[in-house]
């Protein structure tokens, strides 16, 4: 806590009879050493939660779990993102115990005939090489070959999700209101004049030829998933062999961010892609790696090649990295590309550019 001098000792006294931690004074600051507390996720914003204190503010990013924490009171409050105003701030920080974060790096995905690739949700079924565990025994990076039935949901691992929403019950009580009354719909129908036919003469005439859809078996990421209200999950793809986007709608499956899997794919439009099977998760490809940040968000670290300049026709400076194709640099200053990145590894995100472009963005070199 920050004091006047001639404040300091009344104020620490007052600080030791809340809590027995000890007192350290370094010129005009008290600070309060050794609190216990919980570092959450807080409406977007980390803080630790004491019982002292209260919310007390954390300007650096950890993963969550237990602590012990030095603090001291702030001139001015932080306001977070929920509005609520906070009075003290973290230094000194000690992780006790953490709750599961996003690590840097993709999870380990099994050999590709050693598990089972998905988590399945529902009614449990026997359990074979070739299809998915139930959900009390499945593990992260276990394969999935056989779709689930009808009131299944097979869910596929991904990268693990750094740093979740702290979760709040959330209760709906429904009351019932007035009876509605019904109405009997009793219709008589008479019969009446005879409605004469009308012979139909259709003349067909030979048109452009319908060119046959490609259908391929492809290789696949999961970038994002949306839940939708009649219970399938829409996944949205980054297809690695064609370099485009894909989409997988199933009420089957739910596969997580950086699920990689092998299925059957049909171009609807120019290079995009639609699933139309799941067949099996694959291990990640060499020479990429990834996770997803604190805003959910997947990226993937990359190794690349073949840098051009911005000039003429290209607004920013580019590369070429596999199973991505171009590769945009970002504005900042350190997302910059030149002829020296040839070769090295950068992180990389999925960026959008104008209205309704999107490219894969560097977002920092490694």
């Amino acid at each position: 806590m920050k004091f006047t001098a001639n404040k300091r000792s009344n104020d620490a006294e007052r600080v030791s009879l809340i809590n027995s931690s000890p007192i350290e004074i370094d010129g005009n600051i008290a600070y309060v050493k050794n609190v216990r507390a919980k570092l959450l996720l807080n409406n977007g914003s980390l803080v630790f939660r004491t019982e002292e204190f209260g919310n007390v503010f954390c300007p650096t990013y950890l993963p969550t779990g237990d602590y012990r924490i030095k603090i001291h009171s702030l001139i001015t409050p932080k306001t977070l993102s929920s509005g609520e105003e906070v009075h003290f701030e973290a230094t000194d920080k000690v992780l006790i115990s953490n709750t599961p974060s996003t690590q840097t790096t993709f999870a380990p995905i099994a050999p590709a005939l050693a598990q089972v690739s998905a988590q399945r949700v529902g009614p449990k079924s026997p359990v074979t090489a070739a299809s998915p565990t139930p959900s009390g025994g499945s593990s992260v990076g276990s394969r999935a070959s056989t779709p689930a039935g009808n009131n299944d949901i097979v869910k596929g691992a991904g990268f693990p999700k750094q740093n979740p929403k702290w979760k709040q019950n959330k209760k709906t009580v429904v009351g019932n209101g007035f009876p509605v009354k019904k109405e009997d719909n009793k219709v008589v129908v008479g019969e009446g004049f005879a409605v004469p036919k009308q012979e139909e003469k259709v003349v067909v005439g030979a048109g452009f030829e319908v060119k046959p859809q490609k259908t391929m078996k492809l290789r696949a990421v999961v970038l994002s998933i949306n839940e939708n209200k009649n219970g399938s999950n829409t996944h949205y793809l980054w297809i690695l062999d064609r370099h485009a986007e894909g989409r997988f709608v199933s009420k089957d499956y739910k596969l997580l961010q950086g699920h990689f899997f092998e299925g059957i794919f049909k171009e609807n439009t120019a290079n995009r892609w639609n699933c139309e099977k799941y067949e099996r998760q694959i291990e990640k490809l060499s020479g990429i790696d990834g996770g997803i940040d604190y805003e959910q968000k997947i990226w993937f670290t990359v190794t690349i090649n073949n840098f051009q300049p911005a000039g003429g026709n290209r607004r920013f400076g580019n590369a070429s990295a596999k199973y991505f194709g171009e590769i945009i640099e970002g504005e900042p200053e350190s997302a910059k590309l030149s002829a020296s990145c040839n070769g090295t590894r950068v992180k990389i995100q999925r960026k959008g550019v104008g209205e309704k472009d999107y490219v894969w963005m560097v977002v920092e070199k490694l």
